[in-house]
């Protein structure tokens, strides 16, 4: 099963949830969504499917931050063999 299955599957909690998508909170969710706490938590409740998609689009973002610090680092330690 994949992380994105069980999100929603393991909790019913909202903060669960993005935590099993790899964020760290609920608050980095509200954060990278420019949304506060009580728009999530409604959306989790009222629509669940928009949820979903606000969830997987901060996991991406996040995801695709860490990775580019992840290719600096690489990139600034590489040194070339002579």
């Amino acid at each position: 099963m994949n992380n994105i299955n069980k999100a929603y599957t393991m909790s019913n909690k909202p903060s669960d949830q993005a935590k099993t998508l790899g964020l760290k909170s609920l608050a980095q969710v509200c954060k990278l969504a420019n949304k506060n706490q009580d728009t999530i938590i409604r959306w989790h409740r009222e629509n669940p499917q928009l949820f979903k998609i606000v969830l997987q689009g901060c996991a991406v973002e996040c995801n695709e931050f860490v990775l580019k610090k992840d290719v600096i680092a690489l990139i600034e330690g590489y040194r070339p063999s002579h």
